[in-house]
């Protein structure tokens, strides 16, 4: 059975009633932003789709598969990043495994590792003076902790660097919805100017025909 993916734009109330109305014969929603969502489903009943959607007031065209992962609450999404900051059971699932977490292994220390440099490092680099002064000076040692370093104040700084994302995804939201009222207002200028140039047509047929 070949399948079509398809993109469905509206307001985040037109996106919430096709999905209502989609949810029991599609199985597989991506989220993308407030705005957007695709789908996917049999060719065969793309026709069905195109109805639900315009009852809807919504649009929709066909695309390729978007790019589209899982995310902690467990809803398909293009960003998961994105998703799990602005949703609340991802938030709380992160929240309740992190806590598992520290109370299985408190103050569990970072593992040790190895390298093994043939494998790691091309062999001009591992005859070159400088990179043998290297190990000969056991520096390995003082990378690691260096490391260990940077992982502690990644780890401090997490919840900054959280809203700072937050924030720029409300205004990547702004943005977006700017965007998508002038692709609507375009698209309703179109619709408006070809029923236009109907009605211009047929009054002049009527004015034709009545030789005037």
């Amino acid at each position: 059975m070949q399948k079509q993916w398809a993109r469905i734009d509206g307001s985040p109330q037109q996106l919430k009633k096709t999905r209502k109305y989609l949810e029991d014969r599609v199985s597989t929603f991506v989220l993308s932003n407030k705005k957007t969502q695709y789908v996917e489903v049999p060719r065969e009943e793309l026709k069905w789709l195109s109805d639900v959607i315009k009852n809807c007031n919504a649009q929709w065209r066909k695309v390729e598969e978007p790019g589209h992962f899982l995310a902690l609450c467990g809803q398909w999404t293009t960003s998961v990043a994105k998703h799990q900051i602005a949703c609340r059971q991802c938030r709380a699932a992160k929240t309740t495994n992190t806590d598992s977490e520290q109370k299985a292994s408190p103050n569990k220390p970072l593992p040790a590792f190895t390298v093994t440099l043939k494998d790691a490092a091309p062999q001009a680099f591992l005859n070159d003076p400088k990179t043998n002064e290297f190990f000969r000076n056991k520096s390995t040692q003082h990378t690691l902790s260096v490391l260990q370093n940077l992982v502690k104040t990644a780890a401090e700084h997490k919840d900054e660097y959280l809203g700072l994302a937050s924030q720029w995804e409300r205004y990547e939201n702004a943005l977006e919805e700017v965007r998508d009222e002038i692709v609507t207002s375009t698209h309703r200028l179109k619709e408006a100017k070809a029923e236009y140039e109907a009605s211009a047509n047929r009054i002049a047929k009527l004015l034709d025909a009545e030789n005037v």
